[in-house]
This record gives C-alpha cells, structure tokens and sequence, in this order.
C-alpha cells in the first residue's frame, strides 16, 4: 500500500505525531536498506550544528561536511563497504556519528516485550528500526535467509499489530510474526561482494560472487549476521 489513508483501520493506529506519513515511504536498492531506513527517521530529527542529510546516493564527499550523505559517512567511519549495515550497533553508531544523540540499541526476550518497547519509542515521538527476514511480499517469513531493515513508526493497541514502512511501501506486521521472524534469522553463510571494475557504480551491479572483471568488495562471517541482529531493535 502506498498511501497511509488505503491501509485497513489506519485511522485507529497510534503514530508518530507531528509526522506526515505519505512522506515516510523510501526507496532503495541491493543490501541499503538499513542506511535508508536510518536516512528517513533521521530526516525527522533534529541534528547537532543543523546538519540536513541528502539521500544516501551520493558516492563521494568529504566528511564531516553537512552535506555528505549517509552512506558516505558510513564508509568513511568503516561501518560500511557497499551500504550494508548488519549490526543494531552499527545503525546507534552511524546516527550518532551525524549529530543525533538519541538512537539506543535494545534487546527484548519475547514479543510482549517488543510491542512494549515499540509503543513507548511512538509515545515518545521516536521511530523502530528493526531487522527480519523478508518474504517474497514484503511480509516477515520464518526462513532466516532475508535479513533486511523496516521502519516502525505506529501500532494497534487492540491488535499488538504495528505499522510498518519499507519497499516504498505501507506494512502491517503482527508483533508476534516480527518476533519470531527477527529471532529466526540465520548465521548469515560466508560470502562476497564484488562490483565491476569498469563502467558506472551503480548500486544494482553489486553482487554476491566474484569474478575477473569485478572487484572484491566485502567477505561476510558465517557468524556475523545472526549475533549482531536478532533479538534487538534501535530506538531513533
């Protein structure tokens, strides 16, 4: 769903205040979507020295110029290769790295505590970044193999249902579905990135697997992924 009003029951959902929906939306693409996520709730924050970030498209700036983009201060704080970012501690590091104080990583034991947490973060104007595996859909699936970012910025109180953005899209998760979907991601299997060593940098030509006309870009653990996402969501 693309816009706020189409989504079922939208107007008894609890959200953020003073944010306009329709905005929230995003696009990205290849392994972004956590830069993006962070990109869009902190575009509703208010930044130290009045910094105002670009989209993260942006491959070259000079850090800490305001006007450098978010995936570039990600590459140049070394929390980056390519704009993946699979650590919740990554995500309060990157935000704090731009002038916002207030991102906090939070580990929960079960989905009571999650919606706790969730509700809360909207109470009090704040936005949920939170990793999942994701279906062919959109929705979470219990496969582990997915890891991707969602933004939370709502919740159903009567439903433990909350609303959800990635995808360029509107989402209506389940806690319990989230739950079991993030504590369910897999150690994430060893693997490279590379991207051409010729023609444009765009981001769709980076892929897993190399080859001799790529460059190696980045080699993930077996381990890495499961140990630095599941149970634990950012607060920003």
């Amino acid at each position: 769903m693309v816009r706020w009003e189409d989504v079922p029951d939208s107007k008894s959902c609890k959200v953020i205040a003073g944010v306009a929906l329709d905005g929230l939306l995003y696009s990205q693409r290849g392994p972004t979507c956590g830069i993006y996520a962070l990109w869009k709730a902190l575009s509703h924050k208010e930044l130290s020295g009045g910094k105002v970030l670009p989209p993260p498209t942006k491959h070259k700036a000079s850090f800490p110029d305001n006007k450098t983009s978010l995936r570039s201060i990600a590459k140049l704080a070394g929390l980056t290769k390519i704009g993946e970012v699979f650590a919740a501690e990554h995500v309060g590091l990157l935000a704090k790295s731009v002038g916002y104080e207030g991102g906090k990583v939070i580990g929960f034991k079960d989905a009571g505590e999650l919606f706790t947490l969730v509700k809360s973060a909207v109470d009090n104007g704040q936005f949920v970044m939170m990793a999942f595996s994701v279906g062919s859909k959109g929705e979470p699936d219990l496969t582990g193999l997915n890891p991707h970012w969602c933004l939370i910025f709502g919740y159903w109180e009567a439903t433990h249902e909350l609303a959800v953005t990635h995808w360029k899209e509107f989402f209506v998760f389940p806690v319990a579905n989230l739950f079991q979907s993030n504590t369910k991601l897999l150690p994430f299997p060893k693997s490279e990135w590379s991207k051409p060593k010729a023609g444009k940098n765009r981001m769709e030509d980076y892929e897993e697997g190399t080859g001799e006309d790529r460059i190696k870009i980045r080699a993930f653990s077996e381990t890495e992924l499961a140990t630095a996402l599941g149970w634990k969501l950012v607060v920003i």
